[in-house]
């Protein structure tokens, strides 16, 4: 289980690289769950630089879970680069993306997820209800 972000930070180069490439996968996340309001996870292919390097000969994955709009948690998975999953990434219906996420989370990312979800209706409901109105 893999739930870390590294970046080499030797190679300014690399980093921006890698910065703008981490840029890219979250407002393509950003993307895709506001084009899908129904699902709250995905699978796809990790870019370089987000999550733990692979091994050589295998492929990283990351398991996205939408928390609250703009709000994501990833894992990370890898499989041998000659394997496949049983449907493309893209083909996952939300179950097995879930499934996923609940195989490959860390095992405090619930009390986390709670924790973030409370935080953001609380904002919400502070922002609906005018203060001294109650």
């Amino acid at each position: 289980m893999h739930t870390t972000i590294g970046v080499n930070f030797k190679d300014r180069t690399t980093n921006r690289r890698t910065s703008r490439e981490l840029r890219q996968a979250f407002k393509d996340d950003k993307r895709f769950f506001r084009r899908h309001p129904l699902r709250r996870h995905r699978v796809r292919l990790a870019v370089p630089g987000e999550g733990p390097e692979p091994f050589p000969g295998e492929r990283m994955y990351a398991v996205v879970r939408k928390i609250a709009e703009g709000v994501h948690m990833k894992c990370y998975f890898a499989l041998a680069s000659d394997s496949e999953l049983p449907v493309s990434p893209d083909q996952m219906d939300e179950d097995d993306c879930a499934a996923a996420f609940r195989t490959y989370q860390p095992p405090s990312s619930e009390t986390l997820v709670t924790a973030i979800t409370d935080m953001t209706w609380r904002e919400a409901l502070a922002r609906a209800i005018p203060q001294g109105s109650a």
